[in-house]
């Protein structure tokens, strides 16, 4: 199953991600050589500063802002803005993100997109967060420096609530649940082909040390992709690819 392959990580992820996060430490796994990287904690200590704060902000301004940040390329700042967004009013940072091409956002941003909606509609979060999970995957694997997979794995620790969630519906109803991330499936396969790794590749150790996060060979891509995608199938026991309803 899915879940027991990473189970073990995410239980790290909830547990030393925290402490990551508070003190910018460099922790590493013990046979895996993977750190947590303190750029990617210190990112994801503002983003919670900024959504314990809210700054005083009103919901439109926060929304211009963060379309704003999300043409300029600027992740640091469409993430803060996300995260106040999301504690004023998830519906508009729903329709915000929503509105947009889904096809130029980071897969980030479908991680948000699975925490915003979760209180609204379980099964859409599902969606959301599997969605993320592949095309997030899929991200990581293009990254030359293989320690930035664990980006991935950080960012799903600080959903934890999405993370239990899924596990326990996959026990109780299989069978929806593989209905769920066939969905999930038929949305990436189309998200996938646009999206910019660049988010997770800069959180590996060798970006840690000052090195340019480089990419693999485009040509490998969609092997990739296809790799990340079967093992997603299997793991979940999708039996076809169903559209989005």
């Amino acid at each position: 199953m899915f879940f027991v392959s990473i189970g073990a990580t995410i239980l790290w992820g909830v547990t030393y991600g925290a402490r990551c996060i508070a003190w910018g430490e460099s922790v590493a796994i013990v046979g895996d050589d993977m750190r947590c990287i303190r750029r990617l904690s210190l990112l994801v200590l503002v983003v919670m500063v900024v959504t314990l704060c809210g700054c005083g902000r009103s919901v439109s301004s926060m929304r211009s802002s963060l379309g704003e940040n999300i043409d300029n390329k600027n992740l640091n700042g469409a993430l803060a803005d996300s995260a106040a967004l999301m504690k004023k009013d998830k519906a508009e940072f729903i329709n915000a993100i929503s509105s947009r091409d889904m096809n130029s956002l980071d897969s980030i941003f479908y991680f948000l997109m699975a925490k915003a909606t979760f209180e609204r509609n379980k099964d859409e979060s599902l969606e959301w967060f599997f969605t993320a999970y592949l095309c997030g995957m899929y991200d990581a694997y293009r990254c030359e420096d293989k320690t930035a997979r664990q980006g991935v794995l950080v960012i799903m620790s600080t959903i934890p609530e999405v993370v239990q969630y899924a596990l326990d519906f996959s026990k109780k109803e299989p069978d929806k649940f593989s209905k769920i991330v066939s969905r999930s499936i038929h949305r990436a396969d189309s998200y996938h082909l646009i999206g910019d790794p660049n988010w997770v590749c800069g959180h590996g150790i060798k970006s840690f040390n000052g090195q340019t996060p480089q990419l693999l060979p485009e040509s490998d891509w969609e092997a990739i992709y296809a790799d990340q995608r079967e093992a997603l199938v299997k793991s979940a026991n999708v039996k076809e690819v169903q559209p989005q309803n």
